[in-house]
């Protein structure tokens, strides 16, 4: 468990990583879509406004993300529960920015 400095939210940006609120639990992820934004996942390739942006595993066909809806994944995607297993976040869900790691030592400083 990480110690972390968060910000409050003044602006919503694609791929920050953001606490949210899901079934009564806090995650912590990657923001990968924001509203208005296509994403898509076939063949294990990850598609976001038609672009390819990678590998990843599963399947989404294209989803266009409706207002105050967002798309998050794990960093460790391979071993993460994230919006392809839970689906879309919605902005009242999302409690702030992670911009700093404070604990463990090992891994401090700022969020990339």
């Amino acid at each position: 468990n990480d110690i972390v400095f968060v910000l409050p939210l003044f602006n919503i940006k694609k791929n920050a990583i953001y606490c949210f609120k899901y079934n009564k639990k806090n995650y912590v992820k990657r923001l990968i879509a924001i509203p208005n934004d296509i994403i898509e996942i076939n063949n294990n390739k990850l598609f976001i406004n038609y672009l390819e942006c990678g590998n990843i595993l599963g399947h989404i066909s294209p989803l266009t993300l409706k207002k105050d809806r967002y798309f998050f994944l794990g960093d460790n995607f391979l071993n993460s529960i994230d919006s392809r297993y839970f689906g879309l976040i919605s902005k009242k869900d999302i409690k702030f920015k992670i911009i700093f790691i404070i604990y463990p030592f090992n891994r401090i400083g700022l969020v990339k």
